[in-house]
Protein backbone atom coordinates (compact mmCIF):
# COMPACT_ATOMS: atom_id res chain seq x y z
CA UNK A 1 0.00 0.00 0.00
CA UNK A 2 1.85 3.79 -0.85
CA UNK A 3 2.23 5.99 1.70
CA UNK A 4 -0.15 8.85 0.79
CA UNK A 5 0.12 12.33 1.54
CA UNK A 6 -2.63 13.56 3.95
CA UNK A 7 -2.19 16.96 3.25
CA UNK A 8 -3.16 17.21 -0.52
CA UNK A 9 -4.85 16.07 -3.33
CA UNK A 10 -3.46 15.26 -6.91
CA UNK A 11 -6.14 18.05 -8.40
CA UNK A 12 -4.27 20.98 -5.74
CA UNK A 13 -0.78 19.27 -6.81
CA UNK A 14 -1.28 19.22 -10.33
CA UNK A 15 -2.62 22.79 -10.46
CA UNK A 16 0.19 24.11 -8.06
CA UNK A 17 2.65 22.44 -10.37
CA UNK A 18 0.63 23.96 -13.67
CA UNK A 19 0.33 20.47 -14.84
CA UNK A 20 -0.88 19.96 -18.43
CA UNK A 21 -4.49 19.61 -18.15
CA UNK A 22 -4.23 16.38 -20.56
CA UNK A 23 -2.46 15.24 -17.87
CA UNK A 24 -4.59 15.74 -15.46
CA UNK A 25 -7.83 14.08 -17.14
CA UNK A 26 -5.33 11.09 -17.44
CA UNK A 27 -4.99 10.93 -13.58
CA UNK A 28 -7.94 11.46 -12.73
CA UNK A 29 -9.46 8.98 -15.21
CA UNK A 30 -6.75 6.14 -13.29
CA UNK A 31 -7.99 7.16 -9.78
CA UNK A 32 -5.73 8.85 -8.36
CA UNK A 33 -6.96 10.96 -5.58
CA UNK A 34 -4.19 12.11 -3.41
CA UNK A 35 -0.73 11.84 -4.41
CA UNK A 36 1.79 9.64 -2.68
CA UNK A 37 4.54 11.16 -0.47
CA UNK A 38 6.93 10.91 -3.23
CA UNK A 39 4.97 12.37 -5.78
CA UNK A 40 3.80 15.27 -3.75
CA UNK A 41 7.34 16.35 -2.87
CA UNK A 42 9.30 14.88 -6.31
CA UNK A 43 6.74 17.11 -8.95
CA UNK A 44 7.14 20.65 -7.69
CA UNK A 45 11.25 20.05 -7.78
CA UNK A 46 11.54 18.14 -10.97
CA UNK A 47 8.87 20.72 -12.99
CA UNK A 48 8.78 23.68 -11.67
CA UNK A 49 12.84 23.52 -10.70
CA UNK A 50 13.86 21.20 -13.72
CA UNK A 51 16.72 20.07 -11.16
CA UNK A 52 18.50 16.63 -11.34
CA UNK A 53 16.77 14.54 -8.50
CA UNK A 54 18.08 11.44 -6.72
CA UNK A 55 15.18 9.94 -5.39
CA UNK A 56 15.41 7.14 -2.28
CA UNK A 57 11.60 5.48 -1.89
CA UNK A 58 10.44 2.05 -1.27
CA UNK A 59 8.54 -0.26 -3.79
CA UNK A 60 5.46 0.50 -4.37
CA UNK A 61 5.51 4.70 -3.36
CA UNK A 62 4.90 5.38 -6.54
CA UNK A 63 7.96 6.53 -8.05
CA UNK A 64 6.73 5.61 -11.94
CA UNK A 65 4.46 8.52 -11.86
CA UNK A 66 6.50 11.10 -9.73
CA UNK A 67 8.89 10.50 -12.77
CA UNK A 68 6.40 9.89 -16.01
CA UNK A 69 4.56 13.27 -15.41
CA UNK A 70 7.55 15.84 -15.37
CA UNK A 71 8.81 14.04 -18.35
CA UNK A 72 5.60 14.26 -19.96
CA UNK A 73 4.94 17.74 -19.30
CA UNK A 74 8.12 18.89 -20.40
CA UNK A 75 7.03 17.56 -23.77
CA UNK A 76 4.02 18.65 -23.85
CA UNK A 77 5.35 21.88 -23.31
CA UNK A 78 8.02 22.14 -25.57
CA UNK A 79 5.53 20.47 -28.47
CA UNK A 80 2.97 23.30 -27.93
CA UNK A 81 6.13 26.20 -27.53
CA UNK A 82 4.74 27.55 -24.13
CA UNK A 83 8.12 26.61 -22.49
CA UNK A 84 10.32 29.64 -21.56
CA UNK A 85 12.48 27.50 -19.93
CA UNK A 86 13.32 25.25 -23.54
CA UNK A 87 16.07 25.72 -25.92
CA UNK A 88 16.72 26.30 -29.57
CA UNK A 89 16.89 22.52 -30.25
CA UNK A 90 13.55 21.33 -29.12
CA UNK A 91 11.85 23.69 -31.58
CA UNK A 92 14.39 23.16 -34.87
CA UNK A 93 13.64 19.36 -34.13
CA UNK A 94 9.44 19.02 -33.97
CA UNK A 95 9.75 15.26 -34.16
CA UNK A 96 12.86 13.61 -31.83
CA UNK A 97 13.27 11.10 -29.13
CA UNK A 98 13.37 13.43 -26.45
CA UNK A 99 13.13 11.07 -22.22
CA UNK A 100 15.12 7.82 -22.42
CA UNK A 101 13.42 5.47 -19.24
CA UNK A 102 16.10 2.85 -18.31
CA UNK A 103 14.95 0.12 -16.42
CA UNK A 104 16.82 -3.41 -15.47
CA UNK A 105 14.32 -6.13 -16.65
CA UNK A 106 11.85 -6.15 -19.68
CA UNK A 107 8.67 -6.94 -17.36
CA UNK A 108 9.44 -3.39 -16.37
CA UNK A 109 9.62 -2.28 -19.55
CA UNK A 110 6.02 -2.94 -20.32
CA UNK A 111 4.92 -1.89 -17.39
CA UNK A 112 6.63 1.55 -17.44
CA UNK A 113 5.12 1.94 -20.80
CA UNK A 114 1.79 0.59 -19.78
CA UNK A 115 1.90 3.53 -17.44
CA UNK A 116 2.84 6.07 -20.09
CA UNK A 117 0.24 4.85 -22.12
CA UNK A 118 -1.99 5.13 -19.75
CA UNK A 119 -1.05 8.74 -19.03
CA UNK A 120 -0.96 10.31 -22.62
CA UNK A 121 -4.69 8.77 -23.04
CA UNK A 122 -5.64 12.40 -24.09
CA UNK A 123 -2.65 13.24 -26.11
CA UNK A 124 -1.39 10.34 -27.92
CA UNK A 125 -1.89 11.73 -31.64
CA UNK A 126 1.25 14.04 -29.72
CA UNK A 127 3.43 11.91 -27.85
CA UNK A 128 4.79 8.98 -29.13
CA UNK A 129 6.44 5.99 -26.76
CA UNK A 130 8.60 2.76 -27.94
CA UNK A 131 9.96 0.04 -26.23
CA UNK A 132 13.24 -1.43 -26.87
CA UNK A 133 14.28 -5.12 -25.72
CA UNK A 134 17.30 -6.20 -25.79
CA UNK A 135 19.26 -5.96 -29.74
CA UNK A 136 21.15 -8.72 -31.89
CA UNK A 137 24.21 -7.19 -30.08
CA UNK A 138 23.09 -9.40 -26.50
CA UNK A 139 20.92 -11.24 -27.27
CA UNK A 140 19.86 -13.38 -29.77
CA UNK A 141 16.79 -11.82 -31.76
CA UNK A 142 14.67 -12.32 -34.66
CA UNK A 143 15.54 -10.12 -37.66
CA UNK A 144 11.67 -9.48 -37.60
CA UNK A 145 11.92 -8.19 -33.93
CA UNK A 146 15.09 -5.92 -34.83
CA UNK A 147 13.55 -4.72 -37.83
CA UNK A 148 10.15 -3.90 -36.23
CA UNK A 149 12.57 -1.75 -32.89
CA UNK A 150 14.39 -0.22 -35.60
CA UNK A 151 10.81 0.76 -37.54
CA UNK A 152 9.96 2.37 -34.32
CA UNK A 153 12.94 4.34 -34.26
CA UNK A 154 12.99 5.54 -37.36
CA UNK A 155 9.62 7.24 -36.33
CA UNK A 156 11.72 9.30 -33.59
CA UNK A 157 9.66 8.43 -30.92
CA UNK A 158 8.94 10.98 -27.87
CA UNK A 159 10.35 8.01 -25.03
CA UNK A 160 11.85 5.77 -25.42
CA UNK A 161 11.48 2.70 -22.27
CA UNK A 162 14.39 -0.06 -23.08
CA UNK A 163 17.15 -1.66 -20.58
CA UNK A 164 20.23 -0.36 -20.85
CA UNK A 165 21.89 -3.00 -22.53
CA UNK A 166 18.69 -2.87 -24.97
CA UNK A 167 19.02 0.77 -25.61
CA UNK A 168 22.76 0.29 -26.23
CA UNK A 169 22.81 -1.96 -28.96
CA UNK A 170 20.80 0.78 -31.25
CA UNK A 171 23.02 3.12 -30.24
CA UNK A 172 26.26 1.28 -31.18
CA UNK A 173 24.41 0.36 -34.86
CA UNK A 174 23.35 4.18 -34.97
CA UNK A 175 20.13 3.44 -35.27
CA UNK A 176 19.35 6.09 -32.86
CA UNK A 177 20.33 9.51 -31.87
CA UNK A 178 20.49 11.26 -28.63
CA UNK A 179 22.79 13.53 -28.63
CA UNK A 180 20.68 16.68 -30.05
CA UNK A 181 17.53 15.59 -28.67
CA UNK A 182 17.52 14.10 -25.72
CA UNK A 183 16.02 16.49 -22.68
CA UNK A 184 15.16 14.08 -19.89
CA UNK A 185 16.88 10.52 -18.59
CA UNK A 186 15.44 8.53 -15.50
CA UNK A 187 17.41 5.30 -14.14
CA UNK A 188 14.69 3.61 -12.46
CA UNK A 189 14.97 0.97 -9.60
CA UNK A 190 18.61 2.24 -9.92
CA UNK A 191 19.86 -0.35 -7.66
CA UNK A 192 18.81 -3.42 -9.68
CA UNK A 193 20.50 -1.53 -12.04
CA UNK A 194 23.50 -1.95 -10.60
CA UNK A 195 22.96 -5.39 -9.41
CA UNK A 196 22.47 -6.50 -13.00
CA UNK A 197 25.62 -5.19 -13.98
CA UNK A 198 24.36 -1.90 -16.24
CA UNK A 199 26.74 0.01 -14.70
CA UNK A 200 29.13 0.32 -17.95
CA UNK A 201 26.03 0.38 -20.52
CA UNK A 202 24.94 3.13 -18.77
CA UNK A 203 27.97 5.10 -18.97
CA UNK A 204 28.45 4.56 -22.78
CA UNK A 205 25.00 5.62 -23.08
CA UNK A 206 25.51 8.82 -21.20
CA UNK A 207 28.55 9.26 -23.49
CA UNK A 208 25.79 9.74 -26.48
CA UNK A 209 23.62 12.39 -24.86
CA UNK A 210 23.78 16.05 -24.62
CA UNK A 211 25.97 17.95 -22.21
CA UNK A 212 22.29 19.42 -20.67
CA UNK A 213 19.91 17.05 -19.82
CA UNK A 214 17.55 16.59 -17.08
CA UNK A 215 18.57 13.44 -14.70
CA UNK A 216 16.42 11.27 -12.65
CA UNK A 217 17.64 8.54 -10.31
CA UNK A 218 14.69 6.18 -8.49
CA UNK A 219 15.84 3.88 -6.13
CA UNK A 220 14.70 1.73 -3.14
CA UNK A 221 18.20 2.05 -1.42
CA UNK A 222 20.73 4.31 -1.31
CA UNK A 223 23.98 2.19 -0.79
CA UNK A 224 27.52 3.72 -1.39
CA UNK A 225 27.90 2.33 -4.64
CA UNK A 226 25.20 4.36 -6.11
CA UNK A 227 27.43 7.11 -5.90
CA UNK A 228 29.13 5.84 -8.76
CA UNK A 229 25.78 5.86 -11.32
CA UNK A 230 24.75 8.84 -9.43
CA UNK A 231 27.67 11.01 -10.69
CA UNK A 232 27.43 9.32 -14.29
CA UNK A 233 24.13 10.35 -14.83
CA UNK A 234 22.88 13.89 -12.50
CA UNK A 235 24.46 16.84 -11.99
CA UNK A 236 23.96 19.09 -8.57
CA UNK A 237 20.94 16.77 -7.87
CA UNK A 238 18.58 16.94 -5.01
CA UNK A 239 18.12 14.19 -2.96
CA UNK A 240 14.75 13.06 -2.09
CA UNK A 241 14.22 10.56 0.12
CA UNK A 242 11.32 9.41 2.96
CA UNK A 243 11.87 10.38 6.11
CA UNK A 244 12.92 6.93 7.92
CA UNK A 245 9.75 7.09 10.56
CA UNK A 246 7.20 7.69 7.50
CA UNK A 247 9.10 4.62 6.07
CA UNK A 248 8.24 2.46 9.20
CA UNK A 249 5.02 3.53 9.72
CA UNK A 250 4.04 2.62 6.30
CA UNK A 251 5.98 -0.97 6.99
CA UNK A 252 4.00 -1.49 10.02
CA UNK A 253 1.51 -3.21 8.36
CA UNK A 254 3.71 -6.12 7.10
CA UNK A 255 4.16 -9.14 9.60
CA UNK A 256 6.94 -11.43 9.02
CA UNK A 257 7.75 -14.65 10.23
CA UNK A 258 10.46 -17.22 9.72
CA UNK A 259 10.44 -20.96 10.09
CA UNK A 260 13.36 -23.70 9.92
CA UNK A 261 12.41 -26.79 8.91
CA UNK A 262 14.24 -30.01 7.00
CA UNK A 263 13.37 -29.68 3.18
CA UNK A 264 12.04 -33.04 3.19
CA UNK A 265 9.09 -31.00 5.02
CA UNK A 266 8.79 -27.92 3.21
CA UNK A 267 5.64 -28.95 0.81
CA UNK A 268 3.94 -30.33 3.38
CA UNK A 269 4.23 -27.53 5.81
CA UNK A 270 2.75 -25.17 2.78
CA UNK A 271 0.15 -27.19 2.33
CA UNK A 272 -0.73 -27.36 5.73
CA UNK A 273 -0.52 -23.70 5.94
CA UNK A 274 -3.36 -23.50 2.68
CA UNK A 275 -5.41 -26.28 3.91
CA UNK A 276 -5.74 -24.70 7.37
CA UNK A 277 -5.91 -21.11 6.21
CA UNK A 278 -2.96 -19.93 8.07
CA UNK A 279 -2.11 -18.28 4.46
CA UNK A 280 -4.93 -16.44 2.91
CA UNK A 281 -5.98 -14.85 -0.47
CA UNK A 282 -2.85 -14.06 -3.13
CA UNK A 283 0.30 -15.23 -2.45
CA UNK A 284 3.52 -15.58 -4.01
CA UNK A 285 5.85 -18.20 -3.82
CA UNK A 286 10.10 -17.20 -3.75
CA UNK A 287 11.79 -20.22 -5.16
CA UNK A 288 15.54 -20.94 -5.36
CA UNK A 289 15.70 -22.67 -8.47
CA UNK A 290 13.51 -23.46 -12.06
CA UNK A 291 13.28 -27.27 -11.20
CA UNK A 292 11.91 -26.02 -7.58
CA UNK A 293 9.27 -24.04 -8.88
CA UNK A 294 7.95 -26.97 -11.37
CA UNK A 295 8.43 -29.33 -8.40
CA UNK A 296 6.26 -26.83 -6.23
CA UNK A 297 3.40 -26.81 -8.55
CA UNK A 298 3.32 -30.41 -9.39
CA UNK A 299 2.96 -30.93 -5.87
CA UNK A 300 0.05 -28.72 -5.32
CA UNK A 301 -1.58 -30.12 -8.10
CA UNK A 302 -2.18 -33.12 -6.44
CA UNK A 303 -3.97 -31.73 -4.17
CA UNK A 304 -6.23 -29.65 -6.94
CA UNK A 305 -4.77 -26.15 -5.76
CA UNK A 306 -4.08 -24.02 -8.57
CA UNK A 307 -0.98 -22.35 -9.61
CA UNK A 308 1.36 -21.08 -12.06
CA UNK A 309 5.28 -20.67 -12.72
CA UNK A 310 6.86 -17.40 -13.73
CA UNK A 311 10.83 -17.85 -14.97
CA UNK A 312 13.25 -16.94 -16.94
CA UNK A 313 13.27 -19.87 -18.96
CA UNK A 314 9.36 -18.85 -20.49
CA UNK A 315 8.83 -16.75 -23.13
CA UNK A 316 8.99 -12.93 -22.61
CA UNK A 317 4.84 -12.82 -23.61
CA UNK A 318 4.05 -15.70 -21.60
CA UNK A 319 5.54 -13.92 -18.96
CA UNK A 320 3.30 -11.14 -19.26
CA UNK A 321 0.66 -13.19 -19.65
CA UNK A 322 1.26 -15.23 -16.29
CA UNK A 323 1.57 -11.66 -14.81
CA UNK A 324 -1.80 -10.28 -16.26
CA UNK A 325 -3.93 -13.80 -15.22
CA UNK A 326 -2.75 -13.26 -11.43
CA UNK A 327 -3.09 -10.07 -11.39
CA UNK A 328 -7.00 -10.44 -12.52
CA UNK A 329 -7.02 -13.29 -10.37
CA UNK A 330 -7.77 -16.40 -12.88
CA UNK A 331 -5.51 -17.87 -10.02
CA UNK A 332 -4.30 -17.54 -7.12
CA UNK A 333 -1.02 -18.48 -5.90
CA UNK A 334 2.19 -17.77 -8.12
CA UNK A 335 5.59 -19.84 -8.08
CA UNK A 336 8.24 -17.24 -9.07
CA UNK A 337 11.95 -17.60 -9.67
CA UNK A 338 14.14 -15.03 -9.76
CA UNK A 339 17.44 -16.27 -11.34
CA UNK A 340 18.65 -13.10 -12.70
CA UNK A 341 21.09 -13.90 -9.19
CA UNK A 342 21.46 -17.33 -10.38
CA UNK A 343 20.70 -18.95 -7.18
CA UNK A 344 21.75 -22.38 -6.76
CA UNK A 345 18.97 -24.52 -5.04
CA UNK A 346 21.50 -27.04 -2.72
CA UNK A 347 19.23 -28.86 -0.84
CA UNK A 348 17.47 -29.73 -4.54
CA UNK A 349 20.90 -31.11 -5.75
CA UNK A 350 21.36 -32.86 -2.21
CA UNK A 351 17.89 -34.63 -2.64
CA UNK A 352 18.84 -35.62 -6.12
CA UNK A 353 21.81 -37.20 -4.99
CA UNK A 354 19.47 -39.59 -2.12
CA UNK A 355 17.21 -40.24 -5.13
CA UNK A 356 19.07 -43.04 -5.95
CA UNK A 357 20.93 -40.74 -8.89
CA UNK A 358 17.36 -40.62 -10.48
CA UNK A 359 18.51 -37.90 -13.05
CA UNK A 360 20.87 -40.06 -15.76
CA UNK A 361 23.64 -38.01 -17.69
CA UNK A 362 20.99 -37.18 -20.36
CA UNK A 363 18.66 -35.81 -18.18
CA UNK A 364 21.73 -33.55 -17.08
CA UNK A 365 22.45 -32.85 -20.71
CA UNK A 366 18.58 -31.88 -21.26
CA UNK A 367 18.71 -29.47 -18.29
CA UNK A 368 22.26 -27.95 -19.28
CA UNK A 369 20.86 -26.86 -23.05
CA UNK A 370 17.58 -25.48 -20.86
CA UNK A 371 19.28 -23.22 -18.54
CA UNK A 372 21.41 -21.90 -21.33
CA UNK A 373 18.34 -20.23 -23.20
CA UNK A 374 17.49 -18.11 -19.96
CA UNK A 375 16.62 -14.26 -20.86
CA UNK A 376 19.16 -12.23 -18.65
CA UNK A 377 16.54 -9.34 -18.65
CA UNK A 378 14.37 -11.27 -16.81
CA UNK A 379 13.71 -10.51 -13.14
CA UNK A 380 10.33 -10.56 -10.70
CA UNK A 381 11.72 -10.00 -7.45
CA UNK A 382 10.89 -6.14 -7.39
CA UNK A 383 9.29 -3.85 -8.93
CA UNK A 384 6.57 -5.31 -10.50
CA UNK A 385 3.20 -4.33 -10.06
CA UNK A 386 1.54 -7.68 -8.36
CA UNK A 387 -1.99 -6.79 -7.53
CA UNK A 388 -4.02 -7.77 -4.05
CA UNK A 389 -1.15 -9.79 -2.83
CA UNK A 390 -1.78 -10.88 0.86
CA UNK A 391 1.51 -12.93 1.32
CA UNK A 392 4.93 -13.39 0.17
CA UNK A 393 6.80 -17.09 1.36
CA UNK A 394 10.01 -17.82 0.34
CA UNK A 395 10.44 -21.02 0.30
Amino acid sequence: MSLLDPKETFASLAESVGLDVRLRKAVQRLGHVRPTLVQSKCLPLAINSGRDLLVRAKTGSGKTLAYCLPLLQKILQAKSGSSSGMDERSSSQPQAVRAVVLVPTRELCSQVYATLKSLIYYCDEIVSLAVLSATAATREKSQTDLARQRAMLRDHPDIIVATPAGLLGHVRAGDVNLKTSLETLVVDEADLVLSFGYTNDISEIVKNLPKICQGFLMSATLSPELNSLKKIVLHSPVVLKLEQEEMDRSAGHLTQFYLSLPKKDKNLVIYVFLKLGLLKGKGIFFVNSTDGGYKLKLFLEQFHIRSSVLNAELPFRSRLNIIEQFNVGNFDYLIATDESTDAVDTDDEENDSDDDDEDDEDDKQQKSKRHKKKDADYGVSRGLDFRHVSFVLNV
